[in-house]
C-alpha cells in the first residue's frame, strides 16, 4: 500500500492541475487489491474499464509458455507452509496485473482503445511472462 499512496502522492507533487498523466506498467496488483483501488481513488482511472469487451489477463499460465516454463509448478510437492503452498497455487491462476492508467485530466471519450496486446506466439514463445498493455488515447 506505501507504494501506491508514494506513487500518487509523486505525481500529484509533479503534475500540474489539469495537465494530462499517463502512467503505466507492471503494479503486480488486481484491480480489486487494496493498493490498485487506494491509487485509482487519487483521480485516476483505468483505460480498461471502458474496454471490457477484450480479455482481460496479463499474466496468464494457461496461455503463455514461459510462465508455463518456467513458473509451473508441481503443486503437490510438500512446501514449508500452507501461506508458501497457497502463494505458488495463486501465481498459477489467471489475473491483470499490468495497467494503463490515467488522470481526470484526460476524458474518457478520449480513451479511443484500451486492451491486452502482445499475447501471441512469436517464433514459437512469447515476448514476456507478462502479456502487454496497449492503449490508444486522445490528448487535447
Amino acid at each position: 500500500m506505501d507504494e501506491a499512496r508514494l506513487l500518487a502522492e509523486y505525481c500529484k507533487a509533479i503534475v500540474p492541475e489539469n495537465v494530462p498523466l499517463i502512467v503505466m506498467g507492471d503494479f503486480n496488483a488486481t484491480p480489486d487489491s487494496p493498493e490498485m483501488q487506494y491509487f485509482l481513488h487519487q483521480e485516476y482511472y483505468d483505460t480498461f474499464i471502458i474496454y471490457k469487451k477484450h480479455e482481460p489477463y496479463t499474466w496468464n499460465p494457461l496461455k503463455n509458455t514461459n510462465i508455463q516454463k518456467y513458473y509451473t509448478i508441481d503443486t503437490n510437492k510438500k512446501f514449508d507452509s500452507l501461506y508458501s503452498h497457497l502463494n505458488k497455487i495463486h501465481e498459477l491462476e489467471p489475473k491483470r496485473i499490468d495497467y494503463i492508467i490515467v488522470n481526470k485530466s484526460i476524458a474518457p471519450d478520449n480513451i479511443i482503445d484500451s486492451r491486452v496486446c502482445c499475447d501471441t506466439l512469436y517464433d514459437g514463445i512469447h515476448l514476456s511472462d507478462h502479456f502487454g498493455v496497449y492503449a490508444e488515447i486522445r490528448i487535447e
